[in-house]
């Protein structure tokens, strides 16, 4: 896809998630996260600031595959649900969660009903990785100063 049809979408994105985008430049994705490409990958958080500095970075990294999904109230279920129903191969799952839901119980209601979508806890804390690993997903350091750098570590475990 190239950078305008990219940016139009991410256009529209930001507008169905009433979030700000912070530029109107697709940034270059390098060779570090060349495992992204082409792979439709959801971004689950409860931060619109955290999903306005990622949503250029994955669309640009899997070339317009990347779904998102804004926390708000939705129970552990219903958010469950709301995944599975995007079909995605991957979901990048953040521990902290509107209404104090946690992100590894998530990925648990998650692989209980779909164990073939890859999980990869992805949070700014490092706190959580030993309840995602316990799970059956992976981590990655979420950093909203280097996004590319994040996404370049979950590019890592697709390898």
């Amino acid at each position: 896809m190239d950078s305008a049809s990219l940016l139009s979408k991410a256009k529209q994105l930001a507008k169905e998630l009433k979030i700000p985008l912070h530029t109107q430049t697709m940034p270059t994705v390098p060779d570090s996260c060349a495992s992204l490409h082409g792979k439709k990958i959801l971004f689950v958080d409860d931060d619109p600031h955290v999903i306005s500095v990622f949503l250029l970075p994955l669309l640009a990294a899997t070339d317009g595959n990347a779904g998102f999904v804004l926390h708000r109230t939705e129970t552990i279920e219903e958010l469950a649900e709301k995944i599975l129903a995007q079909q995605p191969e991957i979901v990048l799952i953040d521990e902290y969660l509107a209404t104090s839901l946690h992100g590894h119980d998530l990925l648990k209601a998650i692989l209980t009903k779909n164990s073939t979508i890859r999980c990869i806890g992805f949070s700014s804390a490092t706190s959580p990785e030993p309840l995602f690993r316990a799970a059956g997903a992976g981590f990655a350091l979420k950093d909203v100063e280097d996004p590319i750098g994040s996404l370049a570590a979950v590019s890592e475990f697709l390898h």
